[in-house]
């Protein structure tokens, strides 16, 4: 619906291939077509929202289904994205693999653990980090805050050595917080 400053897309529905489904609720705001900002919720029915092949170039592949809630919004200066997440689907369909030698540009890490004093490395980590921070973009604040609700039917299977295929399989039960911010 299109209104006076308004974009309401409350009442739609995406779905997967599947016919699973999440139902919007939001618009996008602005004022004369300037100064946006936008507000959705999504409601989620097992949805399948990872479906991705393992590739080189790739760090995470896998098949996830989920259900849940999700909420996004903000303006061109600050993102918020939340919600709380379970593990859905049809079973065999919630694995999430992790190659930890590669970065999502293909390229080697083998600093996936390493063992050093407390002073040893200290002062480097702290500079390679303050180096990593001024290369990104900064022109946006992206807040995330999730709740996943696991269970023993998830795995994570976190490959340590691509060639011999040696891999940690994690699963179980519980919820898992995770907060992120682009800036801090």
């Amino acid at each position: 619906h299109l209104r006076p400053d308004t974009i309401d897309l409350s009442g739609m529905t995406l779905r997967d291939p599947f016919g699973n489904y999440a139902k919007i609720k939001g618009s996008i705001n602005h004022h004369f077509l300037y100064d946006f900002d936008y507000n959705f919720d999504f409601s989620l029915k097992d949805l399948q929202i990872i479906n991705w092949e393992d590739e080189p170039s790739r760090s995470f592949w896998g098949n996830v289904f989920t259900s849940g809630n999700i909420g996004i919004g903000g303006t061109f200066s600050k993102v918020n994205i939340g919600g709380e997440l379970t593990p859905s689907g049809p079973r065999g369909s919630r694995v999430l693999n992790y190659n930890s030698e590669t970065t999502s540009l293909g390229e080697e890490n083998k600093e996936y653990v390493s063992f050093v004093t407390r002073d040893q490395n200290l002062g480097k980590i702290q500079s390679k980090k303050q180096d990593e921070i001024q290369k990104k973009d900064n022109s946006t604040d992206i807040y995330m805050n999730f709740k996943f609700n696991i269970n023993p039917s998830a795995t994570l299977n976190i490959i340590t050595d691509p060639i011999t295929h040696d891999n940690m399989s994690l699963s179980g039960g519980g919820p898992i917080r995770m907060s992120y911010y682009n800036k801090g």
